[in-house]
C-alpha cells in the first residue's frame, strides 16, 4: 500500500460485524454481556465477537458455518456472514466455553496492485 495501511473492503467488513454484532446482542438479551474485538495482523485481520447467550442452535451453527442448502427462514444474516467471509477468502470459527460462545473471522490481507 502506498500510505503504509492495509485496505479491507469496508461494506462486507461492515456487514460482518454488524451481523454477528446483532446475534450476539439477541443471544445476549437484556443484563448480558457482549464483546467485539477488531486486530489486524501480519496475514490479515480478525474479527471476533463473543456473548454470554445460550449458544447457536444446530441450526444456526449449520447456516455459519456450512456451505450446505439451508431451508427458507431465519438466520439470513448469519448465513449472509459465510457467504462474505468466504467471498474475501476468509475462515469462520465457532467455540463454546465457560458459558460464552466466540465467533472468530479472519480475513486474508488482499492483494495489493503494484503501483
Amino acid at each position: 500500500t502506498r500510505d503504509g495501511y492495509t485496505h479491507f473492503s469496508a461494506a462486507p467488513i461492515r456487514q460482518i460485524a454488524l451481523n454477528l454484532l446483532l446475534n450476539a446482542s439477541a443471544a445476549a438479551d437484556e443484563g448480558g454481556r457482549v464483546s467485539f474485538d477488531v486486530r489486524e495482523k501480519c496475514d490479515g485481520l480478525v474479527l471476533e465477537v463473543s456473548d454470554d447467550g445460550p449458544g447457536f442452535s444446530a441450526v444456526g451453527l449449520e447456516r455459519l458455518l456450512s456451505a450446505r442448502p439451508t431451508a427458507p427462514g431465519g438466520g439470513v444474516g448469519l448465513r449472509l456472514v459465510r457467504d462474505l467471509v468466504c467471498d474475501l477468502g476468509g475462515e469462520i470459527s465457532h467455540a463454546r466455553a465457560d458459558g460464552r460462545t466466540t465467533v472468530t473471522v479472519t480475513i486474508p490481507r488482499p492483494e495489493v496492485p503494484p503501483c
